[in-house]
């Protein structure tokens, strides 16, 4: 954490990615936000073991965060 604190990208994709998670799970059915709560426990554990490899941290980031638009793309929305 406190790489991700002293490193303004990362600090920013950390921001990106809390809230984007957030409104994530105000918009899916509880069964999928279950999933994607234990989808987001992974990550941590995942993200938490680069421990301070700044790289590492950020392909962790990127990662999640596209593994979280593809859900957002997947939500059934009104025409």
């Amino acid at each position: 954490e406190k790489v991700i604190c002293e490193n303004r990208d990362l600090n920013d994709a950390d921001v990106k990615m809390v809230t984007t998670f957030e409104i994530l799970t105000g918009l899916l059915a509880m069964g999928t936000r279950g999933e994607m709560q234990e989808d987001q426990a992974t990550w941590l554990k995942r993200r938490q073991a680069c421990s301070g490899d700044v790289e590492c941290i950020r392909t962790a980031y990127v990662e999640r965060l596209k593994q979280l638009s593809e859900t957002f793309e997947k939500i059934d929305r009104p025409l």
